[in-house]
């Protein structure tokens, strides 16, 4: 049986305040849903990381720069900025 190419994932981290980093809860398993076999463990974020993550988009919103682009260009720099540090990882 062919298993998925997973070399892309290369953590199961949430990605806040620009950094890649374990949510403070549970963890999960991903399953092949062939066989059931794990393809990555993800982590899941809890009420305060969701808190932290509404607080730094609104700090985010209020920048001039920021809030001065359309949603397309925002859009933009935050898949390059994730896959910048994601492929540093």
């Amino acid at each position: 049986m062919n298993h998925p190419d997973t070399s892309l994932v290369t953590s199961g981290d949430i990605f806040l305040s620009g950094e890649w980093r374990q949510g403070h809860d549970n963890a999960y398993a991903s399953l092949y849903p062939a066989d059931q076999t794990v393809n990555a463990e993800i982590s899941t974020a809890n009420a305060d990381d969701a808190r932290e993550a509404v607080e730094i988009a609104d700090r985010a919103y209020q920048k001039a720069d920021w809030a001065g682009l359309k949603a397309h260009q925002r859009a933009g720099c935050v898949a390059s900025d994730c896959f910048v540090h994601r492929s540093a990882a």
